[in-house]
């Protein structure tokens, strides 16, 4: 580990998709990395076998367990649909009003959050299946200035120079940020909700709303990624190869750690308070202890590229979007289960995004005439489409959809 510079302190997924193509990270260690050589340790990669005929989990794997989730979608057509996990079927529809392109979805504290671009948010009950509470938080223009998050039991807007606080009954409340403060994402540890914007972060206190401004972090580039967990918080700067490791309550570096041979970071994620963080050259990595990292490396491909990745049901799912497959890799043991093949909408650029909840895992596919939905089924390792009647309406197909995984809708609330 390298010791950082210390930090003075002065008197902060849900899930969103938007199917856009996802570029590539660019350079690992050597510049414009594109081809397998550029970024193989050793010019390929062992797949493990049976990858093009996907079955059964390997002996010794036990099959998960089926639990009821939808992957709830929206597109700009006004109704927010949810789509069975187990069925493949749309079972419930609720009406949220019609905006120009997607609204921007969050999910936490048993609710879906839709957050329209003329401002209105309706709090959705997924399993009654209708909207219980509705408010408005004028948005920052443009619409990417506006950034969602939940943490601390309530959904939190951060836009330039303003926090907005929602609660799950719709009541609104401000908290002023620094007016030249421009929050880029939010993250929560235990105590803290924690905002990034360039090289510095704002802390705030959920309950009382108060705010604490961060000097700025070390590094010579804006944080590009942060992760709060409930006791550590890490940040990585804009295409950097290295985590940083900040104290959960002052953000006070303590320590870095490096992906390995100067691979940028693409991806970080919390599995259970454990660190998971993918690379731009291939490699899955699963930091056992923030506080003593012990590495445990998995590659996955040796092609440069962007790897969007999500976990469930007792794995870690990336998505290898040049080979335009998903890798499998049990959680408990770092083992390559499965590559499970991908049928691209358009071969000529097949990428993909993952999304997940604890038990399901959902691809979304783009092109120009609309936006595919597949399935995986972590009990076959098959990747199954759902019907066309699935996704974004012809006239919305333009602008993509957004997803969140929530509970399903009861029988009751379908009929």
């Amino acid at each position: 580990m390298t010791r950082q510079p210390g930090v003075r302190g002065t008197a902060v997924l849900s899930a969103v998709v938007a199917v856009l193509v996802a570029g590539s990270l660019g350079s690992c260690v050597r510049f414009g990395a594109a081809s397998a050589s550029d970024c193989s340790e050793d010019g390929r990669i062992e797949m493990p076998a049976g990858r093009d005929s996907p079955g059964s989990p390997p002996a010794g794997q036990p099959a998960p367990v089926p639990v009821p989730e939808a992957l709830w979608v929206a597109d700009g057509s006004g109704t927010l649909s949810a789509v069975d996990g187990r069925t493949n079927q749309v079972t419930a529809r609720v009406g949220i009003g019609r905006s120009i392109g997607p609204p921007i979805l969050a999910v936490g504290g048993g609710l879906v959050w839709a957050y329209q671009n003329d401002g209105r948010i309706d709090l959705v009950d997924p399993v009654r299946a209708r909207v219980t509470a509705s408010a408005v938080v004028v948005p920052a223009r443009p619409l990417a200035d506006n950034r969602l998050y939940h943490g601390h039991g309530s959904l939190w807007i951060a836009q330039p120079g303003r926090l907005w606080r929602v609660s799950p009954a719709g009541k609104i409340s401000a908290i002023p940020l620094p007016a030249d403060f421009k929050p880029t994402m939010l993250a929560a540890t235990g105590h803290w909700l924690w905002l990034a914007g360039g090289r510095r972060l704002v802390r705030v206190d959920p309950t009382t709303g108060a705010t604490s401004i961060v000097d700025d972090l070390p590094g010579d580039t804006g944080i590009g990624q942060l992760l709060g967990t409930r006791d550590s918080l890490l940040a990585v700067g804009w295409n950097q190869p290295e985590i940083w490791v900040l104290d959960p309550d002052t953000a006070a570096p303590r320590s870095s750690i490096p992906l390995s041979d100067s691979e940028l970071v693409s991806g970080m994620y919390d599995v259970g308070g454990e660190v998971w963080a993918t690379g731009n050259c291939g490699n899955v990595v699963r930091v056992g202890e923030v506080a003593e990292p012990q590495l445990h490396k998995v590659r996955v491909s040796d092609v440069s590229q962007d790897f969007p990745a999500a976990v469930a049901a007792g794995s870690f799912w990336v998505a290898d979007q040049v080979r335009s497959e998903v890798v499998r890799i049990d959680l408990r043991t770092t083992e390559v289960l499965a590559r499970l093949p991908v049928e691209a909408a358009d071969p000529d650029d097949p990428a993909f995004a993952v999304v997940a909840g604890r038990h399901s895992v959902w691809l979304l596919d783009g092109d120009v005439a609309g936006t595919r939905i597949l399935r995986v089924d972590p009990e076959t390792n098959r990747v199954l489409r759902l019907p066309s009647s699935v996704g974004a309406s012809p006239a919305d197909a333009s602008f993509g959809v957004s997803v969140v995984v929530a509970a399903p809708p009861t029988a009751i609330a379908r009929e």
